[in-house]
């Protein structure tokens, strides 16, 4: 019975301390941004649907007014209101404008000074650009347009190069003109608007460009002898002229819907002369605007 150790040998306690696991944290609900934080209105301000528009029912000419020319050159002297009446075509029929732009000429205002120094610059300059606008506009035609109006026809180059040029000037300038000339379709109709002379002067000096102030009387009278001269000598191309004296189509409807009468029937080649009383005064085919719509006259 030999003596051991009692087997409750003394150990540390199990219930040793430790640190409580209740330690500190930083609670869960930390402070965070209300959802509801302020933001820029949905309804932000925008242009309103109903914004101006032109109205569908802006008045249109009716797409059965056909005009039996395809193109149609617009001619007369200084001043008599060849551009003007183009314009109004345009704004009436949405037809293609050809107009000259005799403004871009360098030589023009010293042609007006020294016409025998510059005349032959002036000439092959307006001739050049001429040649080049008219190229140009039937080499690419507009399928959406109804027909061509053009406040010049190019045989205009060579009327005034013949009163302005000298003898053998004029020779030269001829041969340039007629290589020109064959590059492109002649009109099918030209109108040429004639005014006394004295009409001229007065519609000349009315729309001021200083460019015109020192064209006279004398130098008119030879620009509408060269034209008739040479119009009674066309017979491919129907010519009418037309005799306006002061009538201004510009303010006046009447005036501007005999042109439009006019321009609407069938005439036959060469020159014929007519008056404002020669046009009908009523045509079943023909439409126009009037102040309060459309009306058929």
């Amino acid at each position: 019975t030999v003596h051991r150790p009692p087997s409750t040998v003394h150990r540390p306690p199990s219930t040793v301390h430790r640190p409580p696991s209740t330690v500190y944290r930083p609670p869960s609900t930390v402070h965070r941004l209300p959802s509801t934080v302020h933001r820029p209105p949905s309804t932000v301000h925008r242009l309103p649907s109903t914004v101006y528009r032109l109205p569908s029912t802006v008045h249109r000419l009716p797409s059965t007014v056909n005009f039996p020319y395809n193109f149609i050159a617009i001619e007369g002297n200084i001043g008599a209101g060849k551009t003007t009446l183009c314009h109004r075509l345009a704004g009436q029929f949405g037809c293609t404008l050809v107009l000259e732009q005799f403004t871009d000429n360098p030589f023009l205002p010293y042609f007006y000074l020294q016409p025998e120094r510059y005349a032959f610059p002036v000439e092959l300059f307006f001739m050049t650009e001429r040649h080049k606008q008219l190229q140009e506009h039937f080499a690419q035609p507009d399928l959406f347009r109804t027909f061509t109006v053009a406040d010049y026809f190019f045989v205009k180059t060579l009327l005034f190069a013949k009163n302005n040029l000298g003898e053998e000037e004029f020779r030269l300038f001829q041969q340039l003109f007629k290589v020109l000339n064959a590059t492109f379709p002649k009109p099918d109709l030209l109108l040429y608007l004639h005014r006394p002379v004295e009409v001229l002067l007065r519609q000349i000096r009315k729309r001021g460009r200083d460019i015109e102030r020192n064209i006279s009387g004398a130098y008119l009278e030879d620009i509408q002898n060269a034209y008739l001269e040479y119009l009674k000598t066309e017979t491919e191309t129907p010519v009418v002229v037309l005799e306006l004296g002061k009538a201004n189509f510009e303010r006046d409807d009447t005036v501007f819907q005999a042109i439009v009468q006019l321009l609407n029937e069938r005439h036959e080649n060469g020159i014929s002369f007519k008056t404002l009383h020669d046009v009908p005064a009523q045509s079943p085919a023909l439409y126009h605007r009037s102040p309060t719509g459309a009306k058929k006259t």
